[in-house]
């Protein structure tokens, strides 16, 4: 057997921190992020240290394949106070409108790379 085997390559993951405040009409609105994470670690010592200061943090992950546009179901990683129900409020919420944008993006972006090398 060979001793020249490739390491398998974990999936990616978008990894993100949202806190939110609430306005003057007691909606909640993105007051930081959404911020993409380079780890879920970092995402929960951000949030933690985010939450002290807002209504509500979330930190979340969920594997993605941006080249296929594919993404998997939301984990949270930390949870304080208030913060919308990512199901129910998605079209509303304008930090998860970004985060959208952001997954649009990066599925651009795989494409792009996918030509340029192939």
């Amino acid at each position: 057997m060979s001793d020249n085997v490739l390491p398998i390559q974990a999936k990616p993951k978008l990894i993100v921190v949202v806190a939110f405040d609430r306005g003057d009409d007691g909606e909640l609105f993105t007051a930081f992020g959404p911020t993409d994470q380079q780890t879920e670690e970092r995402a929960v010592r951000t949030a933690k240290a985010l939450s002290s200061g807002h209504v509500g943090v979330i930190a979340w992950s969920r594997d993605a394949d941006p080249a296929l546009g594919d993404y998997g179901p939301p984990t949270t990683l930390f949870v304080s106070g208030d913060v919308p129900d990512m199901e129910r409020d998605l079209a509303r919420c304008p930090a998860f409108a970004a985060l959208h944008r952001l997954e649009d993006d990066l599925k651009d972006a795989a494409h792009l790379f996918a030509d340029l090398v192939g």
